[in-house]
């Protein structure tokens, strides 16, 4: 089978196609296999991807910058959210939206401040590269102590 050759507008227009509608359309566009733009579509993304070492470097530190940026920002955040449980607490009721100020957050409140504390908590460990779950160890000894203790108990 002769190789087909293509022009460079060929290729954007199949590949545009690609995006839009799938492989199977772009081929039929231009009247060629599916795997040619597979291909094409292949060695488009690698040629977005390669970077020198120094573009690698600048955007190791950018994301580095970003990464600490956020992790000041949860910290920042869960500071924020503790103190709030303890100031005067805004709320809005009724359908005309009055403004209400109570002395404190009511428990419900204080709920969902501490399940976002909590949650920020884990995220800043989990992207300190901390654990983010614990795992305990129990001899087989303690096991069995445990259950002679609660035979005891239940005799």
């Amino acid at each position: 089978m002769p190789v087909m050759k293509y022009t460079d507008e060929q290729r954007t227009e199949a590949l545009r196609i690609f995006e839009e509608q799938g492989a199977i359309a772009a081929a039929e566009a231009i009247g060629c296999h599916r795997s040619v733009i597979y291909d094409w579509y292949r060695r488009a993304v690698s040629a977005d991807i390669e970077k020198t070492e120094e573009e690698q470097r600048v955007e190791a530190a950018y994301q580095k910058a970003i990464r600490l940026r956020a992790r000041r920002r949860m910290l920042t955040r869960i500071d924020n959210l503790f103190d709030r449980m303890d100031e005067p607490h805004i709320d809005f009721k009724g359908k005309d939206v009055i403004k209400v100020t109570y002395p404190t957050a009511s428990s419900g409140d204080i709920k969902n401040y501490v399940t976002s504390v909590a949650i920020l908590i884990d995220k800043y460990r989990l992207e300190m590269g901390e654990a983010t779950d614990r795992t305990e160890t129990v001899t087989l000894e303690a096991v069995q102590e445990r259950i002679r203790h609660l035979r005891a108990v239940g005799e």
